[in-house]
């Protein structure tokens, strides 16, 4: 029996959590506390009661910082960190976001980005 799964996403005009099965996936759906059209689209943070539910598994003395991260149908991964490994991933996610805006921009505005090496 094909179970259906459901996504739990923001409303893109009000923010509000709104749940539409899968395959609704990049179509329109209407935000039933605001009533605007959204597009439903994957969440990109875990939802918080499984990030809750990863808590105890910090480390003998407390100061681990569980992470889980992955794609919905390509896997993930769950690890307990230390703080400061933590943040040096935050960094590093926050950088390789910054460099994928800079090529969306130039990308936009017809600007080659720069060779490498």
């Amino acid at each position: 029996m094909n179970e259906t799964k459901w996504l739990q996403f923001e409303c893109q005009k009000c923010g509000d959590a709104i749940e539409a099965k899968e395959e609704r996936l990049g179509k329109l759906v209407g935000c039933p506390s605001c009533r605007q059209v959204t597009k439903v689209e994957l969440p990109l943070v875990a939802p918080l009661e499984d990030v809750r539910k990863a808590a105890p598994q910090r480390g003998p003395n407390g100061n681990g910082v569980p992470i889980k991260m992955g794609i919905p149908k390509v896997g993930s991964f769950e690890a307990t960190v230390s703080k400061k490994k933590a943040g040096e991933l935050a960094q590093m996610f926050l950088a390789g976001l910054l460099v994928v805006m800079g090529y969306i921009a130039c990308a936009m505005f017809g600007v080659k980005p720069p060779k490498r090496g």
